[in-house]
């Protein structure tokens, strides 16, 4: 029975995801082609402490919709390991590191992997096991770019562990008192959410956001109290991106259920701009959820209470938030559909967009395929992963002529067969 009630919640959170990868970038990136570097967007986009941004749904621009064209001016194919030199069932998540990408699966191979610009194998960072440097449930990692560093942290023990990028050797862990799913390094310090499903703290005030001192034996500062800032339910109902990168220093920070987008660095862990509708969804709501500890139980509600918000049209679940001079894009869920926003920094107003259409990758548009995932926005492009499953489909819209010629290594596709890895889709933005 629980596993059932578990294939419901991830078939119900796929519904909306699914959505949410469909509208999440174009008619943000509209705005975010002209990002200068990293460095000088950070000290941009860096908020006084005196100022929150209001975006007003309910007041809102509604606008149609953009072509990709408007945005990018190519894509290419990246297969990972085409020789099959490791084998990875999806990418879970994945950061740029010079010209290299960093990909973590957590389910099939269980591990972090370095891969070259052509998607070549070099090698993984850390183990599986349970020795010195070893992990056994690895589900995220950040980047100390300047070190040239690596934090990957282990679900089931609790614990950080920090290796060297370009050798891949350990360097040192850090046992953490709090699980978290997502973590975000900013000048010498890891930022993560926590993950209190299974902790036992009753009666303790919980908070949204901890600050781990890596090197100071792990030493923990707490921000933003769940009462406050998640109408009182510190739980994760929809996984996800949680930090939103400005760079390489500073990131924006939110969940499922939040209002509320804060930003996060050394110097400063603030409120960045709160959402505002009237449909947004509410403490009222979420009672759905109950107080109870029993596992199945807490699948059950929580299918009831997406099946309860998408009858409702609530708002909610803000994402992928990108930034830059003018504008503040982000995309959240109103019912069961995914809805972008831009929030226009030197007039107050908020536009809401619905449709998109990717005119850059197909000539003629498919009635209906699978959605790429979303996996990471650099100041220069856009990455998608393609799951191996979905490889057929994509083989057969080429062969149909549905893919542009134009398309940069769409040949490669041919060699590829079900066995193969994810496969990397990567817009450029224009100049």
């Amino acid at each position: 029975m629980e596993h059932k009630l578990q294939k419901m919640i991830l078939r119900d959170q796929y519904l909306v995801n699914k959505k949410i990868a469909w509208y999440r970038i174009v008619s943000v990136l509209l705005f975010l082609s002209a990002f200068s570097s990293c460095s000088l967007g950070e000290k941009q986009n860096a908020p006084s402490k005196n100022e929150i941004y209001i975006a007003d749904l309910d007041s809102a621009i509604q606008k149609d919709w953009y072509l990709y064209s408007d945005v990018f001016k190519s894509v290419r194919v990246i297969p990972l390991a085409m020789d099959k030199s490791v084998l990875l069932g999806d990418v879970n998540k994945m950061q740029v590191y010079k010209g290299h990408y960093i990909v973590l699966d957590e389910e099939i191979a269980r591990g972090v992997y370095l891969f070259d610009s052509k998607g070549r194998f070099i090698r993984k960072i850390g183990d599986v096991g349970s020795g010195p440097g070893e992990y056994s449930k690895p589900t995220d990692f950040t980047i100390d770019t300047k070190k040239g560093e690596i934090y990957i942290f282990d679900y089931n023990q609790k614990k950080i562990f920090k290796y060297d990028i370009a050798s891949g050797k350990y360097l040192g862990v850090c046992n953490v008192e709090h699980r978290l799913n997502r973590m975000f390094f900013s000048k010498g310090y890891l930022y993560a959410n926590i993950d209190y499903q299974l902790e036992d703290e009753p009666g303790q005030e919980r908070y949204l956001l901890q600050r781990i001192d890596f090197d100071n034996e792990g030493n923990v500062e707490m921000f933003f109290k769940v009462a406050d800032y998640k109408k009182g339910w510190d739980g994760i109902a929809l996984q996800g991106n949680m930090f939103f990168n400005l760079g390489t220093e500073s990131a924006l920070f939110v969940q499922d259920f939040m209002d509320t987008i804060i930003y996060v660095n050394e110097d400063q862990v603030i409120p960045y701009m709160v959402v505002k509708s009237q449909d947004w969804v509410c403490k009222t709501d979420l009672e759905i959820l109950g107080t109870t500890d029993n596992p199945s139980a807490k699948g059950l509600a929580m299918v009831k209470l997406i099946q309860h918000l998408g009858a409702q049209r609530r708002a909610y679940n803000l994402s992928d938030v990108f930034v830059n001079d003018s504008v503040i894009g982000f995309s959240y869920m109103q019912g069961m559909m995914g809805t972008d926003a831009l929030y226009d920094k030197s007039t107050g107003e908020t536009m809401v967009f619905d449709r998109s259409k990717d005119d850059v990758l197909f000539g003629e548009q498919p009635s209906h395929r699978q959605i790429p995932t979303f996996l990471y926005a650099s100041d220069r492009g856009v990455f998608y992963s393609l799951k191996p499953r979905h490889l057929p489909e994509m083989k057969y819209f080429i062969s149909k002529g549905l893919v542009k010629d134009e398309v940069i290594g769409k040949n490669d596709l041919d060699s590829l067969d079900g066995d193969a890895n994810p496969v990397l889709l990567y817009y450029e933005y224009k100049d």
